[in-house]
């Protein structure tokens, strides 16, 4: 089961120490965007996303050594207790 935390744009920290939000929600894994820029002008222009990203892959096994960014209390949380 995924934890109930668990939702696009979440600030995470992966087992490597790797920090991003994320993008994509699965029952086998979640992306992670790691890096986000703009692309050139010339490339955005007929884009259907005018950024480059990098995700990384989560499967849920590595679920417990994750963690997440807590806004209100302005601490970093394990994903699964």
């Amino acid at each position: 089961m995924l934890p109930k935390v668990l939702k696009k744009g979440l600030k995470i920290q992966l087992p490597d120490g790797e920090q991003g939000h994320v993008n994509f929600i699965s029952n086998e894994y979640i992306t992670v965007t790691t890096n986000k820029w703009l692309k050139p002008p010339e490339l955005a222009e007929h884009s259907m996303n005018k950024y480059n990203e990098v995700n990384v892959l989560c499967y849920t096994n590595c679920f417990p050594q994750c963690k997440y960014y807590d806004e209100g209390l302005q601490e970093w949380k394990c994903l699964l207790p």
